[in-house]
């Protein structure tokens, strides 16, 4: 038998529920107030454009053209037999991303790795000095890749992070940039989130903010050059909405490079994960560069289609 004690007196549980619950009211009418009143930003150049990502004219480099056929056609060669089978698909992904990675023109674009304390970020620089934008979402209690991509990126880059804790993450972030205490997701709502607390991961009730009012009020940049994802779950509502058409592209948000971390599937995202994966392929949009696994998958994926990334980023291996 297992006997729990626990200090916590009556009063201190209903105080505590009342906190909560006013917490959650006054989040609730900051976000409607926010929605509703908040004037839409413009800043120098600055504006968001419906649906500016269709379209568009690709990079004149034909080798990059030509490279990054090549590596569509690789990736869905070495997948399609496993599009129709959620378990295949989980299995043999890794795989490919790095046979591809290896086998094709796409191994000349040179990958930097940033450490992180348990894992490795990456990142390909570009020789220009144009400000970079760095998004994270999930802080973990772990700076140090925003710390190195910070000394090492040009002078006026800016970073952003959300992470629901704000106990350790707010201080460690602070040297790095602007740090927001709130989970963000596909919608916004007041719903469960996985988060690191005490040393351990706990599912907590909590509000949370979708990702285009995120990146639209709080971030207020179009193209987000390095986007670190690594919040627990909610991976498998944002990466579709970064497919051809979606939300991304409806609100005019580029994003050039990508690390992200997809979590643990039970057979139901597992499913979703085979439809993100078909949808990747069938888009031709992203090249996944690195896979690794532990528990999770690691993914490291490029944005080989916008202009914007390609002339910055991935061209100039190819010329």
């Amino acid at each position: 038998m297992i006997r729990v004690i626990t200090n916590e007196s009556p009063y201190m549980s209903s105080r505590w529920l009342y906190n909560f619950k006013l917490f959650i009211i006054l989040f609730l009418c900051f976000t409607v107030f926010l929605l509703l009143f908040y004037p839409e930003y413009k800043g120098q150049g600055f504006q968001f454009k419906n649906n500016q990502n269709v379209n568009l004219p690709m990079t004149k480099n034909k080798k990059f053209l030509e490279a990054s056929e090549e590596w569509k056609r690789c990736f869905a060669d070495r997948l399609k037999k496993c599009r129709e089978e959620p378990k295949e698909m989980w299995y043999w992904v890794r795989r490919a991303v790095n046979q591809c990675r290896n086998q094709t023109s796409f191994s000349k674009i040179e990958l930097t790795g940033v450490k992180n304390k348990d894992e490795m970020k990456y990142h390909v620089y570009s020789p220009s000095q144009e400000p970079s934008v760095v998004v994270t979402l999930g802080i973990g209690l772990d700076v140090k890749a925003e710390l190195k991509l910070k000394e090492t990126l040009p002078y006026g880059s800016r970073f952003f992070a959300a992470d629901p804790i704000f106990k350790g993450n707010g201080e460690l972030y602070e040297p790095v940039g602007s740090y927001f205490p709130f989970a963000v997701g596909k919608e916004t709502d007041v719903s469960t989130a996985l988060v690191l607390k005490n040393g351990r991961y706990i599912n907590q009730i909590m509000p949370h903010i979708d990702i285009i009012t995120f990146f639209k009020k709080f971030v207020k940049e179009s193209t987000i050059d390095q986007f670190l994802m690594d919040n627990e779950g909610p991976e498998y509502d944002i990466l579709p909405m970064m497919a051809r058409g979606a939300e991304f592209d409806q609100n005019g948000i580029v994003v050039c490079q990508v690390n992200t971390e997809v979590h643990q599937a039970d057979e139901d995202r597992k499913k979703k994960f085979l439809e993100i994966m078909n949808q990747i392929i069938e888009d031709g949009r992203y090249a996944f560069m690195v896979a690794y696994a532990t528990v999770h998958h690691r993914f490291f994926f490029i944005n080989m289609e916008h202009p914007i990334c390609v002339e910055k980023y991935f061209s100039r291996f190819f010329e």
